[in-house]
């Protein structure tokens, strides 16, 4: 198995050119992609998405991942929007050549998940279809506050799709919760996970940088190499070493820091070294 680096270069700087000059200082040759010049590519024109589009082929870097807001809105909300944000979200994977999105599952105020199941699982079932039409692969990540928090309410909705849905595993947005990303997620979630975010913090709820936490990023990598037989899969660095356009914390958890970098480069180089390194052990 060929692990394939890639990340929201959004955390690197919020300037697109500058997120792929980066890269390429890296030596990374995809992104997930999420902000654009600070604005999320949901809502960008088509002419701003052909400058997307031809700045990627100039810099040589791919898409992995439409690291989209699919799905991050309230069950009650109103959904015909999100519906028309959707088909916009997988036109534009199409146009950048990219077969995973990212979706999430569905905030819910005031209300139990038992009240909301159903109703969250007939929007997901909505998303999922068009997506399907469009034959893109939908992936759902687990974060604070939604109906797919914990592992077990994970492997419901996983299960309730059948495999139709896959999942990204984010190791570090279960340790936030208080949730074990391994063994005990990944052994409930293993036959789903499509791709990794990867993102490292302590059980006391400070984010540091990967390998250094209790998200066991080097264990997971190494259990799913072993598992499963596939030739490339992504491990997608989404560090949250800095505060960048869109996110001062995880649903209810404030971020809290271990290290203070100058810039957030840095604290991306930083990261992205760590995790070079960790592959390197993995892949021996």
């Amino acid at each position: 198995m060929n692990y394939v680096l890639t990340g929201f270069s959004d955390e690197y700087t919020p300037d697109f050119i500058g997120q792929l000059e980066g890269m390429n200082k890296l030596g990374v040759k995809f992104i997930e992609l999420r902000f654009v010049d600070g604005e999320n590519f949901s809502d960008l024109s088509d002419e701003r998405m052909d400058f997307v589009a031809n700045s990627l082929e100039k810099y040589g870097i791919k898409v992995s991942a439409m690291g989209s807001p699919l799905g991050k809105i309230d069950v009650d909300d109103d959904f015909a929007p999100h519906i028309k944000k959707a088909e916009k979200v997988y036109k534009f994977a199409k146009r950048l050549n990219c077969k995973y999105v990212r979706a999430f599952s569905f905030y819910f105020k005031n209300k139990t998940r038992e009240e909301v199941r159903e109703k969250a699982f007939e929007r997901i079932e909505k998303l999922l279809s068009l997506a399907e039409k469009y034959d893109l692969v939908l992936c759902h990540e687990n974060e604070a506050d939604i109906y797919g928090e914990s592992p077990e309410q994970c492997l419901e909705i996983l299960q309730r799709f059948g495999g139709r849905l896959r999942a990204v595993f984010d190791m570090g947005n279960f340790v936030l919760k208080g949730y074990e990303p391994y063994p005990h997620a990944y052994e409930l979630l293993k036959d789903y996970i499509e791709y990794f975010h990867i993102k490292d913090a302590t059980t006391d709820r400070v984010i540091v940088p990967c390998g250094e936490g209790d998200g066991h990023v080097k264990d997971l990598l190494l259990s799913y190499k072993k598992d499963f037989n596939r030739e490339n899969v992504f491990v997608s660095m989404e560090p949250h070493l800095f505060a960048f356009t869109g996110l001062d914390k995880l649903g209810d958890v404030e971020l809290k820091r271990a290290y203070s970098f100058p810039t957030s480069a840095d604290g991306y180089t930083y990261n992205i070294n760590n995790m070079k390194k960790i592959l390197e052990e993995v892949e021996r």
